[in-house]
């Protein structure tokens, strides 16, 4: 089908709109922060288009993975940006649990994932949920049991202060929610955002004493920040990402060869 170029182009500002999704703003009725768009599904038949709000996604799914797992994505870069109380938990040990499960000593259906580790990653493990405002409970894509294999590994570089960059494959299953008919294996380089040690440890003293107590206290994941951050900010966070990715430069080679 024939579709008219748009009025005004789609441009990288509208994405950044889109992901900084401000619908809980002052005044929002009457400036409009959030983006608006005309917006109509591409399939058989017809249908006018209609206008939607469109955000980040974060009351159902804010990775991107469903929609790549769609159209049956086989290499995926998934980078994991999280707040406070998202970051992986070292008050449990997942390679222990891990090593239960493949001895069939335990049993994954029991754990309690809030607070051990980001909720946008278990959600598509089976421990889905709806509270009434987050909408997570149909997200399941990939088997219980490899959730603790791959937050054993997290856990080992978080635990030696590294990067928490990694490669690993999953065996996608069917969907009827979202769509994805599963029955294939996706490969996925994870970046889950985390104080890097390692990295901190190549700052200036200044930063370093900075991040300790200064205005940098709770870098990388619990910035004082609201909906503001300072180019200084900014600035580390890109640094930060820069390092990790570099460490880890190889992985995403093979990614995208």
């Amino acid at each position: 089908m024939k579709v008219p170029s748009p009025k005004v182009p789609f441009t990288l500002g509208d994405m950044m709109a889109i992901a900084t999704y401000a619908d809980f703003l002052p005044k929002e009725q009457l400036f409009g922060w959030t983006p608006h768009y005309s917006y109509w599904p591409i399939g058989p038949g017809k249908q006018k288009a209609k206008e939607y709000l469109i955000g980040d996604a974060g009351f159902i799914e804010d990775t991107g993975l469903l929609p790549m797992l769609q159209r049956r994505v086989k290499k995926i870069g998934c980078f994991l940006f999280v707040g406070p109380g998202q970051q992986i938990n070292n008050t449990v040990d997942f390679c222990d649990l891990d090593r239960q499960i493949s001895n069939g000593q335990y049993d994954p259906k029991t754990f309690k994932p809030d607070g051990m580790l980001a909720d946008s990653l278990y959600v598509l493990f089976g421990y889905g949920y709806d509270d009434g405002k987050w909408h997570k409970k149909h997200n399941t894509v990939f088997k219980q049991n490899e959730m603790f294999s791959l937050a054993c590994r997290f856990q080992t570089l978080k635990k030696a202060g590294k990067p928490q960059v990694l490669s690993q494959s999953h065996e996608v299953q069917p969907n009827a929610y979202w769509g994805i008919t599963g029955g294939y294996t996706v490969d996925i380089v994870y970046y889950y955002n985390d104080k890097i040690p390692e990295f901190e440890r190549k700052l200036p003293k200044e930063t370093q004493e900075d991040i300790k107590s200064g205005t940098l206290k709770g870098f990388p994941t619990d910035l004082a920040a609201g909906l503001y951050m300072s180019p200084r900010v900014v600035k580390l966070m890109a640094a930060q990402a820069e390092y990790a990715i570099h460490q880890n430069a190889e992985l995403f080679r093979e990614l995208f060869e």
